[in-house]
C-alpha cells in the first residue's frame, strides 16, 4: 500500500470541510484494519495533580487515507464519527490496531468520556495490541517493557 501526499488528512475543528470527509469514510468502512495511535503532552509538564494528559493528536490510518486529527479543536461530526468508530454496533466489520491500547484509550477517555463506559469491550475481539502481540510471542529478547513501535521494530 502506497500514500502520497493527497492521502493524508490534518482534521481540525470543521475546517475545508475535513470533518465531514472523515466521518464518511469512517461510516463506509468494511472488513477494514485502522491503525490507531494517540499523541499527548508528557505528563510531567503538567502541573495537574494526578490527572493524565489528554490526547492531543489522534493518528488513524486505513488503506487509503491517514487522518490527523486536533483533539484540541475537535467537531462534533467527528466526535459522533470516533465514538461510533470505538463503540461499534454489533455489525462493525473493521479491526483497531493499536500499540500499547491501555495508556491510548486512557488518554482518548479524556477527551471522549463516552468511550468510559465501554473500555473494556474495547480491549476485546475488535481490537488488536501489536505491543501485547510481540510479547505473547516472546519477541522482546531486551527482557524490558517495550514503549514504543520503534523499539519493537528493532528487534
Amino acid at each position: 500500500c502506497h500514500l502520497n501526499e493527497n492521502d493524508i488528512h490534518y482534521v481540525k475543528g470543521t475546517e475545508r470541510g475535513k470533518d465531514k470527509f472523515f466521518a464518511n469514510i469512517l461510516a463506509n468502512l468494511s472488513n477494514d484494519a485502522i491503525g490507531i495511535d494517540c499523541e499527548w503532552r508528557p505528563d510531567e509538564l503538567i502541573k495537574r495533580s494526578g490527572k493524565l494528559s489528554a490526547a492531543s493528536v489522534i493518528q488513524l490510518s486505513t488503506q487509503e487515507s491517514v487522518f490527523v486529527i486536533d483533539t484540541q479543536e475537535i467537531s462534533p461530526v467527528t466526535r459522533q464519527a470516533l465514538v461510533k468508530l470505538f463503540c461499534p454496533d454489533a455489525k462493525a466489520e473493521w479491526h483497531l490496531i493499536f500499540f500499547g491500547i491501555e495508556e491510548d484509550l486512557n488518554r482518548l477517555v479524556a477527551i471522549l468520556p463516552e468511550l468510559t463506559s465501554f473500555y473494556n469491550e474495547l480491549t476485546a475481539p475488535l481490537s488488536v495490541d501489536l505491543q501485547r502481540v510481540f510479547e505473547t510471542l516472546g519477541l522482546n529478547e531486551s527482557g524490558k517493557n517495550l514503549i514504543s513501535l520503534a523499539e519493537m521494530m528493532e528487534q
